[in-house]
């Protein structure tokens, strides 16, 4: 048996899906296998077999690389397949990222202004910073078709202060 890696199914998907998340993103790993700005084929083959295996994190990481750094429509298209499936998992950095498509349109998806505020807020429910952040920007300012609302923009301004401030009190404690 190994050590750290438990034999049985949690939200995460499989003990093998875990291992092959934990072996793409360990910072030792990746700085000896990648070599400039695009991650390394065997780094993408790992988080593929973790996120086959239903890992939410591989899930968005993966979705995300393919997304931006595709090298076709069909890498793009299976990139925000990913993406959709741990947002809908309730992974709020995938959420985020839907937020964003939708704010910014990309190719294969336009701009939806209505999307983009349902996925930005249900990110920073779970305390996303950045998502909080431009929720309150969104506000304060009218953007997205919103009207403005001060009092919001103060509300989601005060999440991600909180979560900012949780942040520095976790890295004074260590």
């Amino acid at each position: 048996m190994m050590v750290g890696v438990e034999f049985k199914s949690i939200k995460d998907g499989t003990a093998l899906s875990r291992l092959y998340y934990k072996l793409a993103t360990n910072p030792s790993n990746t700085r000896l296998i990648e070599s400039g700005r695009f991650p390394s084929r065997w780094k993408v083959r790992m988080l593929r077999r973790a996120a086959d295996r239903n890992h939410i994190g591989a899930m968005s990481e993966l979705g995300w690389l393919l997304l931006y750094h595709g090298a076709t429509r069909t890498d793009k298209r299976k990139g925000m397949e990913y993406i959709r499936l741990a947002a809908r998992r309730d992974d709020p950095e995938a959420q985020f990222q839907m937020g964003r498509i939708y704010h910014c349109g990309i190719e294969l998806y336009p701009k939806d202004p209505k999307q983009a505020i349902h996925w930005f807020t249900l990110a920073a429910e779970q305390s996303h910073t950045a998502a909080a952040e431009f929720l309150a920007k969104a506000y304060a300012e009218g953007q997205l078709g919103l009207e403005e609302d001060q009092k919001a923009a103060k509300i989601w301004r005060a999440v991600a202060e909180a979560d900012n401030s949780e942040q520095v009190t976790d890295a004074a404690a260590i």
